[in-house]
């Protein structure tokens, strides 16, 4: 459990913070001794963040020594090729009634609904509670961390040059095959070379390989080799302030603080991709029109797939119905790969699926685009998520959106209108005369919105006012002992949260 003295600050923080800020969102779960147990937050940037980028997720957890309290961090990744946050827990408790309630909060507090993907670290009990609230999400194990876990349960039975050699092949066999075939021919390769045929562990992650490894969750997207594998400055926060020797809030406080500094980098990249225009490497009209539609970072990672493209070779196979190629490497070891193409529609699939899991075209596909004579990414290959206008809450209809059409909700619309209020604050406080404008401005606002409310709210009572006839008098007893029971309700919600306080 989290010490009494040190729950009972938090949560005062917390508390503090949710009534300046009402888009913050805090969860308790207390055990059976009435005790804290798990706590999660998330501010208004988070949940705003989540909006934008929340389609693939990656849930991890830091300081499970005993010196430090473990933290959750939901995160991700935005369109800049960033780290973003999605919110933060205390997790006293790992098991999976405590990741359930973990997930169900999380889901409660973010403004759209589950995620495409969730990537989870190699924990059962996470997974399973993962499986249970998500059940239309795709969950996939993290490579780094089963590898990180086959490291330490293999390095005291083994010497470390010989494990060194094994997980460079292992990686080798997980990063480059891409195909099931491939991918189980090599495994079975690499654990014949070194003898583990008879190793639990192995033989437990292969059964599971259609988890994590890249062969089976290809066609899923999950921004594999995008998403960030870590926070560096979030873990070194963690790592100094998450202990004894500090206070919980303090140490909730600059995890905050290092969370801002992911928005104040994303600001700074967003002014770069508008202002500053990517450099193409050749008169491609594909390579221009990506050029002024992607940020800077996924143009440059279309634009490795592009240049690549064309040291490969295509061979047209017999099809009636759509156009294939083999495609292969002039030079290289790289496994061939099959492109599909329909020129009625102007759509290309490829046996890698480097678009259906990370949402930027492989090379293999780009070559047959140029055979092809495609002059123009199709909108079906743009993902609003990658492109300059990512942050738009305005339907644009030439990209696409993996999450489909989402209603606006009020938080959303809230955490919208609360940013360009901050950034009307910082650009207006440089001067006394940028302040005065902007408060001109910031009360003419306010003025014109509080006055289209009275005049929309006086024009919904005059139309909802009735004569009170004397047969709905039973009516509308009863619709005052609801109002009486809301209140009640809501009065004895307060109190159980000043208990808890």
């Amino acid at each position: 459990d989290l010490g009494p003295e040190d729950a009972q600050s938090l949560l005062r923080y917390l508390k503090n913070t949710q009534s300046e800020d009402p888009a913050f969102f805090y969860a308790v779960q207390l055990n059976s001794n009435g005790h804290t147990a798990n706590i999660f937050w998330a501010d208004a940037k988070t949940r705003m963040a989540y909006y934008h980028f929340g389609d693939v997720v990656r849930l991890g957890t830091l300081c499970r020594n005993s010196k430090y309290i473990p933290i959750a961090i939901f995160s991700g990744v935005n369109h800049h090729l960033q780290p973003v946050v999605f919110g933060c827990a205390l997790i006293v408790d790992d098991s999976e009634a405590s990741f359930a309630w973990l997930f169900e909060k999380w889901l409660e507090a973010m403004p759209v609904g589950p995620p495409v993907s969730l990537v989870l670290e190699f924990n059962q009990e996470m997974a399973a509670a993962a499986t249970k609230i998500l059940p239309d999400t795709h969950c996939t194990f993290c490579e780094k961390h089963i590898l990180g876990t086959v490291r330490e349960e293999l390095g005291s039975l083994y010497p470390e040059p010989e494990l060194d050699h094994f997980i460079t092949d292992l990686r080798k066999c997980i990063d480059c095959c891409r195909l099931e075939e491939s991918f189980e021919s090599c495994w079975d390769s690499v654990i014949r070379k070194y003898g583990f045929r008879n190793n639990e562990l192995l033989q437990s992650l292969y059964e599971i390989r259609r988890q994590w490894a890249p062969a089976y969750t290809r066609k899923v997207f999950c921004a594999r080799n995008l998403l960030p594998q870590s926070c560096q400055n979030l873990e070194n926060v963690i790592e100094k302030h998450f202990s004894s020797k500090t206070q919980l809030w303090v140490a909730v406080q600059q995890l905050g603080q290092a969370v801002c500094n992911f928005y104040e980098k994303e600001t700074q990249a967003d002014y770069l991709t508008t202002f500053q225009m990517a450099t193409v490497r050749t008169a491609s009209p594909l390579e221009k029109q990506a050029s002024s539609i992607f940020t800077r970072s996924i143009f440059e990672k279309f634009q490795d797939q592009f240049a690549e493209s064309f040291g490969y070779h295509a061979d047209r196979l017999e099809d009636d119905m759509l156009h294939k190629y083999r495609v292969t490497v002039s030079e290289g070891d790289e496994e061939a790969h099959t492109v599909s193409f329909n020129p009625e529609k102007k759509t290309v699939g490829c046996s890698c699926c480097l678009f259906e899991s990370c949402g930027i075209l492989c090379r293999h596909a780009l070559r047959v685009f140029i055979i092809e004579g495609v002059r123009a990414l199709p909108k079906a290959y743009i993902l609003k998520r990658w492109t300059k206008h990512a942050k738009s809450i305005a339907t644009v209809d030439d990209y696409i959106d993996l999450r489909g059409c989402r209603d606006d909700p009020s938080t959303t619309m809230y955490n919208d209108l609360h940013c360009d209020a901050i950034k009307c604050a910082k650009e207006g406080s440089a001067s006394s005369e940028l302040y005065s404008v902007a408060k001109e401005a910031l009360h003419k606002a306010l003025d014109e919105v509080v006055t289209l409310r009275k005049i929309r709210d006086q024009q919904n009572l005059q139309s909802c006012k009735r004569p009170i006839k004397k047969s709905a008098k039973g009516k509308d007893s009863d619709h005052s002992t609801i109002i009486s029971s809301t209140r009640s309700a809501s009065k004895n919600s307060l109190l159980e949260i000043d208990d808890i306080t």
